[in-house]
């Protein structure tokens, strides 16, 4: 009884640190440290009973992109994600560096990586813009948000770059659950960039916001 109650109250903390408010599902069914998860081969399902269930247990690496992996028969593997979680008979992974979301499965050996497409993302967050990396044009982009009021967005990679911690400059959500979650309140220019670096093998992505009347 003590643990449920220390679950709960650590579920409502995590919650009401960040300022989106997520779909319940992505936080509460996330994968922990050391839990272990199943995945059924014949129905490509996780977490469902049957005969030829194959078990895995959540690891982090040791570095600093903690990223996960999972063990199996004390054979380790990756899944290029950062943070797991259970959406039905669902596995969904989200990789913070690449902005990108995917349906993890097992097969041949290995986790096999679908990204999800704009339908599936916006079953999770029905109520952002998607804005999406090939929009930029020469790193730049212009959003509109309605006058007096805050817009969510959110900024979904379907290109190659990568983003390896790149955070927003002068803007306060930098601790954001999904790094790709934008909630602007200010008409103003915003800088999205490595460490606030100007390097051309790096390059920020500016966003300018503007009021929609």
């Amino acid at each position: 009884m003590k643990k449920l109650i220390l679950l709960t109250i650590l579920t409502l903390c995590v919650n009401s640190a960040f300022a989106y408010d997520y779909n319940p599902v992505i936080l509460d069914n996330g994968i922990r440290s050391n839990q272990v998860i199943t995945f059924c081969q014949k129905a490509n399902a996780w977490n469902k009973n049957c005969q030829d269930d194959l078990k895995f247990v959540h690891h982090y690496t040791i570095g600093s992109g903690g990223y996960s992996e999972y063990e199996h028969n004390g054979k380790i593997y990756d899944t290029d994600t950062v943070y797991e979680f259970l959406y039905g008979d669902k596995l969904i992974g989200y990789n913070p560096y690449k902005l990108k979301f995917f349906e993890l499965t097992f097969e041949n050996d290995s986790f096999v990586k679908k990204v999800l497409t704009d339908e599936q993302i916006k079953e999770l967050f029905p109520n952002v813009e998607l804005v999406k990396i090939s929009q930029f044009k020469k790193d730049e982009i212009t959003l509109y948000k309605p006058f007096l009021k805050k817009k969510t967005f959110l900024f979904v990679n379907d290109t190659d770059r990568e983003f390896y911690k790149y955070q927003f400059e002068n803007y306060r959500n930098q601790t954001e659950f999904i790094h790709g979650i934008f909630e602007p309140r200010f008409a103003r220019t915003y800088i999205y960039s490595h460490f606030g670096g100007r390097d051309k093998e790096i390059p920020p992505l500016k966003i300018v916001v503007k009021n929609r009347f």
